[in-house]
């Protein structure tokens, strides 16, 4: 569990971060906001980094849902091609396979 910012503000501010590149435009609107802010820019930019919602790009989900979208993809490539060798389709089998893509695609709309 993280610890408290008011535990973290009492403790000395000795260490640095490194530089961040912006783009001009970028850099205006950030200049905006600190004269904005009333405060130093220490205290602007180090609010900024500690309350910061950040969105994580790969995730669990991500990995878990393309996983089971392969195995969904690798089904169908074996009912096609078993088809394709027996001239027949294997409605059991295929309606297995499509209910489970009606699953996963379920689990994908609903987050879980």
């Amino acid at each position: 569990m993280p610890r408290s910012l008011k535990k973290i503000a009492k403790q000395p501010r000795n260490k640095r971060i490194p530089e961040t590149r912006v783009s001009e435009e970028e850099l205006e609107i950030i200049m905006e906001k600190f004269r904005h802010s009333g405060l130093s820019f220490s205290e602007f930019h180090r609010q900024a980094l500690l309350k910061a919602n950040v969105i994580v790009r790969d995730n669990a989900l991500d990995k878990k849902a393309i996983y089971q979208l392969m195995a969904v993809g690798n089904n169908l490539n074996q009912l096609t091609r078993k088809t394709h060798i027996n001239d027949a389709i294997d409605t059991e089998y295929l309606w297995e396979t499509l209910d489970y893509i009606n699953i996963v695609l379920q689990e994908i709309l609903d987050g879980s």
